[in-house]
């Protein structure tokens, strides 16, 4: 399927919408136009709300991490520092070495957890049981 998803504003009653040279096998294509959602603007990550995300990252207490952690740390400042433009490709592991994984992360849930996962404690609708 071919798709395109953007959020626009209104001017004058127009919007332009962009299309890759090579977006469809066809160069007809179907427009539905429907409004957008609502933006709680208290919620809606800015990018001042970015930039300071990004400062309280790089202002981290390090004291406390290993050495490994360390240099995993530092690796991720100076590539947020360079930026990345929205073009690009999201970076993968980028914050490779600031955690460990438990040893047993891939290991079979207990029976108890996996019955609970299993709806084990709820009716045919899914709805809790009383207990």
């Amino acid at each position: 399927m071919y798709a395109i998803r953007q959020m626009q504003t209104i001017k004058d009653g127009k919007i332009v919408v962009s299309v890759p040279v090579d977006f469809a096998p066809t160069n007809r294509v179907e427009v539905i136009i429907l409004p957008a959602p609502v933006v709680n603007e208290e919620l809606a990550l800015t990018a001042t709300d970015s930039q300071s995300t990004f400062q309280n990252f790089t202002n981290l207490d390090t004291s406390t991490l290993t050495s490994k952690q360390k240099i995993a740390y530092q690796s991720a400042c100076a590539i947020l520092d360079k930026g990345r433009q929205q073009s690009e490709p999201r970076i993968l592991g980028l914050f490779a070495g600031l955690v460990t994984i438990s040893a047993d992360f891939d290991a079979p849930l207990p029976e108890d957890v996996f019955d609970l996962f299993n709806g084990s404690q709820t009716d045919e609708y899914g709805m809790s049981l009383p207990q």
